[in-house]
């Protein structure tokens, strides 16, 4: 489901502009501005921004064998809480308008730990259909 949602942001040419992705051919620019693995503080740094990261931090089976239930975890990097709204915005849309149900169960600013760096977190359940 994550190189789902890669290839849905990396459709998105008004998500590719604010995350600064000026050739969506080149998978080196466009995998270091839409990440999908768990990102080391030590790796953060103004330099690298803007970009997001999408894990699934919990994920298990339900009883119901044609659906998994998952908690994403959407990290938005930026320099400033502006950048991070604009950001969410198109994704939040992107993400709602491919899943049947988009439920939202936390979000909001988050400490990066790193002198200019801006964090914004949303963990949600993308169900997906069978």
């Amino acid at each position: 489901m994550q190189d789902e949602i890669f290839m849905l942001c990396r459709g998105s040419t008004e998500l590719m502009t604010l995350l600064s992705v000026t050739d969506i051919e080149d998978y080196d620019q466009l995998n270091t501005r839409v990440r999908r693995e768990e990102l080391s503080m030590d790796r953060l740094t103004v330099d690298t921004l803007p970009f997001i990261s999408l894990v699934f931090i919990n994920a298990h089976p339900t009883g119901n064998f044609k659906v998994n239930k998952g908690v994403l975890e959407l990290n938005i990097y930026t320099c400033t809480r502006y950048d991070a709204m604009n950001i969410y915005g198109v994704v939040k849309k992107l993400l709602q308008n491919s899943y049947e149900d988009f439920q939202v169960i936390h979000e909001g600013q988050v400490s990066s730990g790193v002198t200019g760096v801006y964090e914004y977190s949303i963990r949600f359940y993308p169900m997906i259909s069978a």
